[in-house]
């Protein structure tokens, strides 16, 4: 079964923190879910960001990306970070954060990257359906190359919409996207 949920948490680091001790706690904590995948989790990965104006005001911030198969499986990410064996890796990468905000996103198009490069985030125009929006937007979807994510229930600061790629794409003018380059940790 694959991903069809995408839970997104992104943080900053206190400034007092080292960067390289932060991104090390951070690749620990990943590194815990792959090794002991807690129930309905599929992978997870982090990115180094910058310009969101959701996440440190636009400055340097890190996007943690959990796919999982479905809202149950959010429940079970969330317990599992208060118990062994996460707790730990939790606490160490949790403790040199200064803030985070989180969305809550489906899969619309496509299938999740493992690593994408790109993050192209925007909303449907206004009297534009959510199907015209799927249909103008399938042609740039190709597999393990891009994939469309849509906001679930309005949870999360961002647009509605975002694309991920593993190459720049071009979106119609008139979304007004916003594209911001992730470097994988």
């Amino acid at each position: 079964m694959t991903a069809s949920l995408l839970y997104v948490f992104w943080h900053w680091k206190r400034p007092s923190i080292q960067r390289a001790a932060y991104e090390t706690h951070q690749r620990s904590f990943h590194a815990m879910f792959e090794a002991h995948p807690p129930e309905g989790f599929v992978s997870s990965s982090s990115s180094l960001v910058e310009g969101a104006p959701w996440a440190n005001v636009g400055d340097i911030a890190y996007e943690d990306r959990y796919c999982l198969h479905d809202a149950g499986a959010l429940d079970t990410l969330d317990r599992s970070v208060a118990i062994a064996p996460y707790r730990e890796a939790h606490g160490s990468a949790a403790k040199g954060a200064a803030g985070g905000v989180a969305g809550l996103y489906r899969v619309r198009l496509g299938a999740p990257l493992r690593g994408p490069r790109h993050a192209l985030w925007f909303g449907k125009g206004e009297g534009v359906s959510y199907d015209d929006m799927v249909g103008l937007l399938a042609p740039l979807i190709r597999e393990a190359e891009s994939v469309l994510w849509m906001r679930r229930m309005v949870l999360g600061p961002t647009p509605e919409f975002c694309l991920q790629s593993m190459a720049p794409v071009s979106l119609p003018p008139s979304l007004h996207a916003l594209h911001l380059r992730l470097q994988p940790l």
